[in-house]
């Protein structure tokens, strides 16, 4: 059985040979630029690391780094821009390309937003003027198909996309969280241009993305956070009211142009709207928070199980930094025992790996998933 072979398996709610793992195919099952070196050590890899994302330090693994943990993936992300999208306003701080502010907190390992670009009072008129990113760059896009199909030619490991963030966060991180939330119950007339104006950027660039690979992929993979650990940051309705329709159309426009099972992360207890995902064609939800309220793997899987596919569930919060490696493999097989069960599971930590996570118990999660056979 090939990488692939058990991916698709899993994913059409079969049983493979084990669970297929997944380290790196998206920013949000990654890997902290921290324990990623402590792992490049142990293996002996000397190339630079590369990030994903900025901000959260999330590392681009190494395709070595993936072969030696025996992960069943291979990512496609966007290519860099011709020039760097980032302004460097201090040796910790810099501006990103939507124009918000980011500092780096002394000994921290990701960063901070400092400002909130969109705060205040505004206007629709103060949105048309912003200047948004720009989806354009042609070097976004070059070598994406290239690199998709010498992937492809090896036909030997499942394919994954990663467009990013659709436009919860984005919103937030403009006008953040306080005038945010009083919008979305005040001033919807403006709370919906806002969320337009950053999900025009989004249906652009994943467009583009998928005109280059959108018949090579396997899975692909976006987010929007919208839950904390114990319960939504909106009421369900509101969800339905004001974010589940931007959602779908979003979907939409990628069913329209892939075949590939469609993955959806957002942090938090949002089991009071899986259905709702479902419903608008979420094939896959990550990171399954189970230590968030009404996350019980039990549960989901019970409830759930024969409509979705699990992408997670390792727990970051307390079994990677705080147990050791026998309890990290028994929280695994605890896992596997219960999302797994008849496919359906792609076994990964709770968001990407943090930075208090010893490299040790990194590697006997996947030691631990590589000698959990089935048939």
């Amino acid at each position: 059985m090939t990488h692939r072979d058990r991916v698709m398996l899993a994913l059409n709610h079969k049983q493979p040979d084990r669970e297929p793992m997944d380290l790196g195919s998206f920013t949000f099952s990654s890997i902290n630029k921290k324990v990623y070196d402590d792992l490049k050590n142990i293996i002996g890899i000397k190339e630079e690391t590369l990030l994903t994302n900025r901000f959260i330090q999330s590392a681009y693994v190494n395709f070595e780094v993936l072969k030696y943990l025996e992960t069943d993936f291979r990512p496609i992300y966007f290519s860099p821009r011709e020039n760097s999208i980032d302004i460097e306003s201090s040796s910790s701080t810099y501006i990103d390309n939507w124009g918000v502010e980011r500092f780096m907190p002394e000994h921290g390992y990701y960063y901070d937003q400092k400002d909130y670009p969109l705060a205040g009072d505004i206007s629709a008129d103060t949105l048309k003027k912003y200047p948004w990113p720009d989806p354009d760059d042609p070097a976004m896009y070059r070598g994406m198909r290239e690199r998709a199909e010498k992937i492809k030619e090896e036909n030997e490991y499942a394919i994954t996309f990663n467009p990013g963030i659709i436009f919860v966060h984005w919103s937030q991180f403009l006008r953040g969280y306080e005038d945010w939330n009083m919008d979305i119950l005040a001033d919807q007339e403006l709370f919906g241009y806002l969320c337009d104006c950053v999900l025009e950027y989004s249906l652009e660039i994943c467009s583009r993305g998928l005109d280059e690979v959108g018949d090579l992929i396997d899975v692909i993979g976006m987010s929007d956070d919208f839950a904390t650990q114990t319960g939504m940051l909106i009421s369900p309705d509101l969800y339905r009211k004001m974010i589940k329709p931007r959602h779908k159309r979003y979907f939409d426009m990628i069913r329209s142009k892939t075949n590939a099972k469609l993955l959806f992360h957002s942090c938090g207890a949002i089991e009071s709207i899986i259905g709702d995902l479902i419903d608008i064609g979420v094939d896959i939800i990550n990171p399954v928070q189970v230590s968030a309220n009404n996350m019980d793997p039990t549960k989901l899987k019970r409830n759930y199980g024969k409509d979705i596919c699990f992408w997670g569930g390792i727990d970051t919060q307390n079994i990677l930094p705080y147990g050791s490696p026998v309890e990290v493999k028994k929280e695994v097989r605890r896992i596997i025992d219960i999302l797994g069960e008849d496919g359906g599971y792609v076994l990964n930590s709770v968001h990407t790996i943090q930075p208090d996570v010893p490299v040790q118990n990194v590697i006997a999660m996947y030691e631990e998933g590589r000698k959990l056979i089935r048939v």
